[in-house]
């Protein structure tokens, strides 16, 4: 499937080549804010099977086995092999024993690379390298793609109100993507600049943002800090409001 273009990925992925050469280096953690995909509530069956299906040896009637009998076909399977292991989207630590991979050890070769939200998480998995993706030259350089220099470069002031756009886009390649195409018509510094406040203060009322809107409303479904609630509303658990209300009231809000 075509994809949108990654943001920092060049350098990066050059730095995870070195890492996966690198003997002493058997787990390695990106702290990502972006496969195997280990969701919040999946459970250890759900990772055996995800695991199952790409290497192409679970079919029907294995799915029905026993969590220790599908641990021993994995174990089994990858026990033969160097592997690179991929584990996206990591909320908590993964026991590969249950699951049944091997452990990377430095005399097989094996590695495991997982991406996180949490540094946290990163020590739980006992990761030999730690790499925290930073990417605001490939940030820029994608925003700047999507609004067109004819916009940039039409007044001298332009060019800062846009970087200053791109960064409240906090590394989002999705948010990046959808404003710069929003603020390709502006011309004037002070469309730039009106774009700027209302990101700081209600990004939600940004020309646009209603499709980064719902992605960002998935999104915290999906880290479980919101409720379905019927078929078109969303809730809030009384434990995160009050949480929220407490970190607001921390930065001098206190009107959640």
């Amino acid at each position: 499937m075509p994809l949108e273009p990654t943001v920092g990925m060049e350098s990066l992925f050059e730095m995870v080549w070195g890492d996966l050469n690198d003997e002493n280096v058997e787990i390695l953690g990106f702290v990502w804010n972006g496969r195997v995909v280990v969701s919040k509530d999946s459970q250890i069956q759900n990772i055996q099977n995800d695991i199952g299906e790409r290497i192409g040896y679970f079919d029907e009637a294995r799915k029905n086995k026993s969590l220790d009998q599908k641990a021993g076909d994995i174990f089994s399977f990858f026990s033969r092999r160097r592997f690179v292991l991929l584990l996206d989207d990591m909320w908590e630590m993964v026991d590969f024993t249950k699951v049944g991979v091997p452990l990377p050890d430095r005399q097989t070769g094996t590695k495991i690379v997982f991406t996180t939200r949490s540094k946290y998480v990163c020590f739980l998995m006992e990761a030999n390298r730690k790499v925290q993706v930073k990417c605001w030259e490939k940030s820029w350089e994608l925003f700047r793609e999507k609004v067109g220099e004819d916009a940039l470069n039409v007044h001298p002031e332009i060019t800062s109100f846009a970087k200053n756009v791109a960064k409240e886009c906090g590394g989002l390649p999705l948010a990046l993507i959808t404003i710069g195409r929003s603020m390709a018509c502006k011309r004037k510094p002070h469309e730039w600049n009106y774009a700027i406040r209302v990101l700081k203060n209600s990004a939600s009322k940004f020309s646009s943002m209603g499709r980064l809107g719902y992605d960002f409303i998935g999104t915290l479904l999906y880290a479980c800090l919101l409720q379905e609630d019927g078929f078109a509303y969303v809730k809030m658990h009384d434990v995160i409001h009050d949480m929220a209300s407490w970190i607001g009231c921390g930065r001098g809000k206190c009107s959640v």
